[in-house]
C-alpha cells in the first residue's frame, strides 16, 4: 500500500463511510471529521507530493464554489455536503472530485426520481447527499483500478 493515490482512496473512502453514517442517522457532517479528514489529506498532499498544488486548488474550488452556492440557496445544497466535496478535492485533486460530484448528481437525482414517482415523495424532500458521493466514488474507484473493464 505504499501507492499515493492507493492511499487517498483508503482516506477518503474511510472518511465517506462516517459522514454518509452521520448524514442518514444525523442528517449531519461532524465538524471534527472535517478537520481531521483535511489535515490528513494535507499530510499526504506534503508527503508524497503526487499532485501538483494547482491540480489540488481546483479540487478545493469544487468544494468552496458548493458552499457558496450553499451559502446563497440558504442551504438548498448543504453545507456539510460542500464541505465534504471540499475535503474529497483536497486529497484527490480536481479531475477526481468534478467526476464523483457530477456522477453523485446523477445519482441522487435518479433516487430523486424514484422517490417521487414509486414511493410518492414531494418534489421537495430532502434525500441525504452524502451516500451518493459514497455510491459515486465506489464507481469512480472502481474504474480507476480497472474492476469494471474486468467485468465487461
Amino acid at each position: 500500500m505504499n501507492d499515493p493515490m492507493t492511499i487517498r482512496y483508503a482516506l477518503i473512502l474511510v472518511f465517506l463511510i462516517i459522514c454518509t453514517i452521520s448524514d442518514i442517522v444525523k442528517r449531519r457532517v461532524y465538524f471534527a471529521v472535517l478537520v481531521l479528514s483535511a489535515l490528513i489529506s494535507l499530510s499526504i498532499d506534503l508527503i508524497f507530493q503526487d499532485i501538483s498544488l494547482l491540480v489540488i486548488i481546483g479540487g478545493v474550488a469544487i468544494g468552496l464554489t458548493l458552499l457558496g452556492i450553499s451559502f446563497a440557496s440558504r442551504e438548498k445544497i448543504g453545507m456539510g455536503d460542500a464541505f465534504v466535496i471540499t475535503v474529497c478535492g483536497l486529497c484527490l485533486g480536481f479531475a477526481p472530485t468534478v467526476s464523483i460530484l457530477i456522477m453523485s448528481i446523477f445519482i441522487a437525482g435518479f433516487a430523486g426520481m424514484i422517490a417521487m414517482f414509486f414511493l410518492h415523495k414531494p418534489k421537495d424532500y430532502g434525500l441525504p447527499f452524502i451516500p451518493f458521493v459514497l455510491g459515486a466514488f465506489a464507481i469512480y474507484v472502481s474504474f480507476s483500478f480497472g474492476f469494471i473493464e474486468r467485468l465487461i
